[in-house]
């Protein structure tokens, strides 16, 4: 069994693996304090609430967007594991060919994420990944990372509409009856959930268009549940992230 963690913005998820499937995953809040014997118990606590093994001398992967917690969790792996754990970043090569302009500053988690939705359609490709940003990405006919935009993500438009507009109230991401809102509530929600399924139509069509191809649509993020229903012709992934994690392991090690 392998392990793979991926620490982003607002979430950060465990996922357990074997041959490349995840057959385990759990997510919780993102504290960028944590040191490494946090996260040690941490791990360890994971393990045991749930009677699992510590994973001695199993491989691990670590995917991180938080540079604070990065080198904590890589020392806590080790402890935990005692491999070293391979971390998705510059000089890992991972499969994927980049085409953009600096493929330096693609993120990890974009790699693991596009590298998950390859699984599923091997070539033209559009995955919408909504988490603290929403991302918007484009696999080109030869399955290459080609691009993509980046929007704010559901809960940044949240939060700036409930600090920023003195009398709107916070609201649930509850998919309301119509797009039509006839209540605060429900105009709050419509704004939000429908205006997030436009933004997202959008680009997938736009991005069919520059690449003068159809597309494959996929759903995946931390918020893709809240969407999901808007969205009933895109295939739904909720462990694409670490799918993609899990690929790259199993390539680097041949598991």
């Amino acid at each position: 069994m392998e392990l793979a963690i991926d620490v982003g913005n607002t979430l950060t998820k465990f996922g357990l693996g074997e041959k490349g499937k995840v057959i385990y995953s759990f997510e919780f809040s993102t504290d960028g304090t944590k040191k490494k014997d946090e996260l040690i118990l941490l791990l360890r606590s994971f393990f045991l609430s749930h009677h699992l093994s510590l994973l001695e001398e199993s491989y691990s992967i670590l995917s991180s967007v938080v540079p604070s917690l990065t080198s904590e969790y890589v020392l806590a792996l080790e402890e935990v594991t005692q491999r070293t754990p391979v971390v998705v970043g510059p000089g890992l090569k991972t499969g994927l060919s980049l085409k953009v302009d600096n493929p330096k500053e693609v993120g990890s988690d974009l790699i693991a994420v596009s590298i998950g939705a390859l699984n599923y359609a091997p070539n033209s490709c559009f995955v919408a990944d909504f988490g603290t940003a929403s991302k918007y990405i484009y696999l080109d006919k030869e399955g290459r990372f080609a691009g993509l935009s980046i929007a704010p993500g559901m809960d940044i438009s949240a939060k700036v509409l409930s600090e920023k507009g003195a009398a709107l109230p916070s609201f649930s991401y509850e998919v309301p009856p119509s797009a039509l809102g006839k209540n605060t509530f429900d105009c709050l929600k419509s704004g939000l959930l429908y205006g997030t399924i436009y933004e997202a139509l959008g680009f997938y069509h736009a991005f069919e268009k520059i690449s003068g191809t159809n597309l494959t649509p996929i759903l995946t993020g931390g918020n893709a549940p809240y969407l999901a229903s808007l969205l009933p012709e895109w295939r739904y992934e909720k462990d694409l992230l670490l799918e993609g994690l899990f690929t790259i392991l199993e390539r680097k090690y041949s598991l």
